[in-house]
């Protein structure tokens, strides 16, 4: 029997919400996506993704911003993805994140599983290990008692400039060796009583 308390009302909502076969991804699991209503992914998109049965990453956000102007050059700065990953990150706790465009995903990652790669930006949980100290530019921070995200560079990433390629290769390769990059897990969470 459920209680009326603050968060059992909201578990029945969500679960009465995202029961709804249209949401469902899996055994147990449900899915939501939301965009802006721009043809050809050229707008924003949110896709959400929790309690699947996926072997690897079953609890996922993923969070596309616009390609195209204005969208891109007022959203894709520094401030604003650093305010998006800290407001995500202390909502959600994941295990790993990554801010970074695909196209460099897909120069530096070989497998693309997630948390085998770094971006422009990547958190790494404190259950993931310590972040060693990194070159120049890289900036690392805490994130709360949380874990820790490391921006790769204070300008826009981009695989057409070659210091930004090499900068992410060393540092993905310092972080290999740390252990850090490791594909992200299903672990079993219990369910609210």
């Amino acid at each position: 029997m459920r209680s009326n308390s603050p968060s059992s009302l909201l578990f029945d909502t969500f679960v009465r919400f995202f029961g709804k076969k249209k949401y469902q991804a899996g055994k147990d699991g449900f899915s939501f996506g939301a965009w802006t209503g721009h043809l050809e992914n050229q707008g924003g998109m949110l896709l959400l993704g929790c309690g699947g049965d996926a072997e690897v990453a079953p609890n996922n956000a993923l969070l596309h911003f616009p390609s195209e102007q204005p969208g891109r050059d007022r959203l894709v700065t520094l401030p604003v993805l650093t305010e998006v990953m800290r407001a995500m990150l202390l909502a959600w706790e994941p295990d790993w994140v990554v801010a970074t465009p695909r196209d460099f995903r897909e120069h530096l990652s070989r497998t693309r599983l997630p948390g085998t790669f770094v971006g422009w930006m990547t958190y790494f949980s404190r259950q993931r290990g310590e972040v060693p100290p990194l070159p120049e530019p890289v900036h690392v921070e805490p994130v709360e008692d949380k874990g820790t995200l490391v921006i790769l560079t204070p300008e826009r990433l981009s695989t057409d400039n070659p210091a930004h390629v090499a900068l992410g290769q060393h540092v993905q390769q310092i972080l290999e060796e740390r252990g850090l990059l490791r594909k992200v897990e299903a672990h079993a969470y219990p369910h609210p009583e």
